[in-house]
């Protein structure tokens, strides 16, 4: 709720309009949104870079080498005409940068978000080092048993994990709620400058995992979820 709230009141007095322009140096091979997924090769151990502007997100651990993404659009009857003007926009480009993979949705304005329903999902091979930045929305991840980062600008983020796959986590929020969850029970969550939250984990000692959570929200509810072990929902 405190999320929801935030994040309706930063869209109505702001907007988020990601740029509709094609940033230089960007393939020149564009997903449609309904042109079928996007599917693109890496080496192991690469790290993966996903761009994601409004909307609701959801990033998968999958097994192989092979990082696959697509954004879906659901419009009510009375907007079909509409929506296909917006689904023309909507695409998926992959660039190829020093740092490994980046997939970036483009099309997506936030203003959209109250009329239509947007979704990215985008699958990341689970020991590919993650780096994810998001606008508005809500965000729902699995990190795997790699190194994850998570900046966003208002919403609902959600990071679930095994806990024998990570030495610690960290979470915090401008403004709003942050929280750290082991096997159903909190662990941390405090109040930082009134407004703001923060909340860590860390292994206990004799763990040999060696990989982090990082996560950054100026407004909204953060919270990373850690369990004995975590079955992908990627097919």
């Amino acid at each position: 709720m405190f999320a929801t709230v935030f994040a309706t009141l930063l869209l109505s007095l702001t907007g988020f309009d990601a740029p509709d322009e094609r940033l230089p140096g960007f393939s020149d091979e564009i997903f449609i949104v309904d042109g079928g997924p996007l599917v693109e090769k890496v080496s192991m151990g690469e790290k993966v870079t996903v761009v994601f502007g409004a909307g609701e997100l959801e990033v998968l651990a999958g097994d192989g080498l092979e990082v696959r993404a697509e954004v879906e659009i659901r419009c009510p009857p009375e907007r079909q005409k509409r929506c296909g003007k917006i689904r023309k926009r909507l695409r998926v480009e992959p660039k190829r940068t020093a740092n490994g993979l980046e997939v970036r949705m483009r099309g997506v304005r936030a203003s959209l978000l109250k009329r239509l329903n947007i979704s990215g999902t985008v699958v990341v091979p689970r020991t590919s080092p993650l780096d994810v930045r998001a606008g508005y929305g809500e965000v729902d991840i699995e990190a795997g048993n790699r190194t994850t980062t998570v900046a966003m600008t208002a919403g609902d983020l959600r990071v679930t994990a095994a806990s024998s796959e990570f030495a610690k986590a960290e979470v915090r929020t401008k403004v709003g709620d942050a929280s750290v969850r082991q096997e159903g029970r909190l662990v941390s969550s405090r109040r930082r400058k009134l407004v703001g939250a923060s909340a860590e984990w860390q292994a206990e000692q004799g763990s040999t995992s060696s990989e982090a959570i990082s996560v950054r929200l100026r407004f909204g509810d953060a919270r990373v979820v850690l369990e004995d072990a975590v079955a992908s929902r990627a097919h």
